[in-house]
């Protein structure tokens, strides 16, 4: 029992250690392991949050290619951006972070991780962080000058810095969270997680609706010239 709860440690105080230094080289490998057929209905909370990420992911690469097209003098398309900034507020920030932190969360503070504290408390902070970059992109977004070179500088900035931050997030929960969260839960418990995320998919008008997920999917789908 000392050893298990000293690997918890471990990892532990691997995730709560700051810089992304690493974390998205390997994204592309961890993505195609999550990476699962749309049409199979996940019962599993972790396999719900795997799925989740695997388009959160396939959205920023699209966001960060649409970024990089304005970088290169693109004109900034308005219709287009208000998607990619709908999907992250309502799918990334509302129905996936909501999801670990409503049900997840309290599960593993059950099992005696920190709530104050520790992995748990790292990722709410790096959740808020997520959304301070957020709330600057509807900033720009709102302000309706898209063709002001200003404006349009601090959309970049803030875009990429975005998609940095939220790709070394989701590989730190892959790398280091989810496995001991695995660890940690029961069958029994696993169970009644898969229920409460059916429930909560069920109970919330944001939760995972179809057409969330088929505006991640028209996103992140490759655009022909």
């Amino acid at each position: 029992m000392a050893g298990h709860s000293a690997g918890r440690e471990s990892r532990a105080r691997a995730f709560g250690r700051g810089g992304t230094s690493g974390a998205e080289g390997s994204l592309e490998t961890n993505a195609e392991v999550i990476t699962m057929n749309d049409k199979i209905q996940t019962q599993d909370l972790f396999q719900t949050l795997a799925h989740e990420h695997a388009l959160i992911l396939r959205v920023l690469d699209a966001f960060e290619r649409y970024i990089s097209n304005v970088e290169a003098g693109a004109q900034i398309d308005s219709l287009e951006l208000g998607r990619f900034v709908t999907f992250f507020r309502e799918y990334v920030d509302l129905t996936h972070h909501e999801r670990e932190e409503c049900i997840l969360f309290p599960a593993l503070v059950k099992h005696g991780f920190a709530d104050k504290y520790g992995p748990l408390a790292h990722v709410r902070d790096q959740h808020g962080k997520e959304r301070e970059f957020l709330w600057l992109l509807m900033r720009a977004f709102a302000m309706g000058r898209l063709s002001s070179p200003e404006v349009g500088r601090i959309l970049t900035k803030v875009a990429m810095d975005y998609v940095t931050f939220q790709r070394a997030h989701i590989q730190k929960e892959i790398a280091l969270l989810y496995p001991v969260a695995r660890q940690e839960l029961t069958p029994a418990d696993l169970l009644h997680l898969s229920e409460d995320s059916a429930q909560f998919d069920r109970g919330s008008h944001r939760a995972n609706p179809a057409w969330l997920t088929e505006l991640g999917e028209s996103l992140a789908s490759p655009r022909t010239p």
